[in-house]
């Protein structure tokens, strides 16, 4: 547009210049030649007819170029942008320790053993005297004999032998038996009491057989037989029995003294002592 109006300016000034040329072609400074005169005359009228028609086109093209410049420009299409996709947020990171605390962790030593209680004390200074598997002759003594010395390990205080014996017919003295009777009887009370004796004899303990009576689940007494070791001049009672075959907790009926538990009747309890020769007494025996 610059560049036009340009061309116009210039073309103006020619217009005015020869225009001015022609009015004073006819009182030169020096009187030309009037042929000569009359040849310029001519000259600068088809030089301002030929700039007038320059003039024209360039007039038409300005106005062309206004036109153009007043037209909206056509408007870009907007691309829409593309939503970033949602990335994945991270799964959080556990908040490491402190680095204080972890060490405390790594320095603390271990956590000590609870105390023993005054009965476990008491058990595990008993001098056991376990029995001498060279007198027996019987095939059911030795299968017992067997069955319960396996559980000794090294280093075994009496209270973990007491209780590796007591939950071991408490989970397996169904199952032995059937392998070889199913005789009415066989899984009362009698008969877990007789095999709990047996095995805490064969280890070394001194065993009592209990008879007597215990609550019943309706209410009042019931008879019923359990076990008993010999811890001076205390007993301490183990019933087999009931977890085994009526659902109780184990650790009710393990390590009880008499009267504690208000679960077995002591004014009529009745006491058998264990010795060699019962070790071939059972109500199942073959």
């Amino acid at each position: 547009m610059r560049k036009n109006g340009k061309k116009v300016l210039a073309l103006l000034m020619g217009l005015v210049t020869a225009a001015s040329l022609a009015a004073c072609a006819g009182v030169p400074a020096e009187a030309p030649a009037p042929s000569t005169a009359q040849e310029d005359y001519d000259a600068l009228l088809e030089e301002n007819r030929q700039l007038r028609e320059e003039l024209d086109l360039l007039k038409a093209e300005l106005a062309e170029a206004d036109e153009e410049e007043d037209l909206p420009a056509p408007e870009e299409e907007e691309t829409p942008e593309e939503e970033p996709l949602e990335e994945a947020a991270p799964a959080p990171e556990e908040a490491a320790p402190p680095a204080e605390e972890t060490q405390a962790q790594q320095a603390a030593p271990p956590a000590e053993p609870a105390a023993a209680s005054p009965w476990e004390e008491r058990v595990n200074a008993l001098t056991l005297s376990p029995v001498d598997p060279d007198p027996i002759t019987d095939p059911f003594a030795q299968e017992i004999y067997d069955r319960y010395t396996s559980l000794v390990e090294p280093g075994m205080t009496n209270w973990e032998l007491l209780r590796s014996v007591y939950d071991y017919v408490v989970q397996n003295y169904r199952a032995n038996t059937l392998k070889r009777t199913n005789l009415p009887g066989s899984f009362q009370c009698t008969s877990y009491a007789h095999e709990l004796c047996q095995g805490l004899y064969v280890v070394g303990f001194e065993v009592r057989y209990m008879s007597g009576q215990c609550t019943a689940k309706g209410g009042g007494w019931t008879g019923h037989a359990w076990s008993a070791i010999v811890v001076g001049d205390d007993l301490l009672y183990l019933d087999a029995n009931i977890p085994a075959e009526h659902g109780g907790n184990p650790d009710t009926y393990f390590a009880v003294t008499p009267g504690s538990n208000g679960i077995y009747r002591n004014d009529l309890v009745k006491m058998v002592e264990y010795s060699p020769d019962l070790m071939t007494t059972t109500v199942y025996s073959p």
